[in-house]
């Protein structure tokens, strides 16, 4: 239902024909209005508790702010809820505006970011995620965050996870508590 509300959308059709190709299809109720929806819905993460949520909260946008708004709105499973919704309306209004673009983008992990991208560039060009994949790039750059500090950082961080680890395992055994604890506090204050 997700896949051909979104081609649907990609190619032209009005929200009625999605709305009606659903129904037909998928056997869906539509009519119900996000304010119906809402005093009742919680959390429900199969398909037919979800997507036609999802749809709807699709069908009452205006554009694809207000569409991801809408799916919020509901609660329960939130997260999934917007990615259906955002799916179809970004096939339907166009790109993402291009300060959520941006700043989803620069919420990613370079790795991630690099994925979204090439997806992109590979299945659907977009000068919106061009400029937030730039955006987002040049944010890492300013912040001065080289691989290198990264890795030192993320090294540092296990090291101490280690101690810390080390100290709890000594402190539920009742030995060398201590000697241990001195220690683990001499590589904090070292810090």
């Amino acid at each position: 239902a997700t896949s051909s509300a979104i081609f649907l959308a990609r190619n032209g059709s009005s929200k009625a024909e999605i709305k009606d190709y659903i129904v037909q299809t998928f056997d869906y109720d539509l009519d119900r209005t996000l304010d119906e929806i809402r005093p009742d819905y919680s959390f429900n993460e199969s398909c037919q508790g979800t997507v036609p949520e999802a749809i709807i909260a699709f069908l009452e946008s205006d554009d694809f702010e207000d569409a991801i708004r809408n799916a919020i709105s509901l609660g329960g499973d939130s997260d999934t809820l917007t990615c259906i919704t955002g799916g179809i309306a970004e096939a339907f209004y166009g790109d993402i505006p291009q300060d959520i673009a941006n700043e989803s983008m620069s919420r990613l992990t370079p790795e991630m970011r690099d994925v979204v991208y090439q997806f992109y560039q590979a299945h659907r060009p977009s000068k919106t995620v061009d400029k937030a994949y730039e955006y987002a790039t040049t944010q890492v750059e300013q912040l001065n965050i080289s691989n290198t500090s990264k890795q030192a950082y993320h090294e540092d961080k296990n090291e101490f996870q280690k101690d810390q680890d080390a100290f709890w395992q000594a402190a539920m055994s009742k030995t060398n508590r201590k000697g241990l604890l001195d220690s683990l506090l001499n590589k904090m204050k070292a810090r």
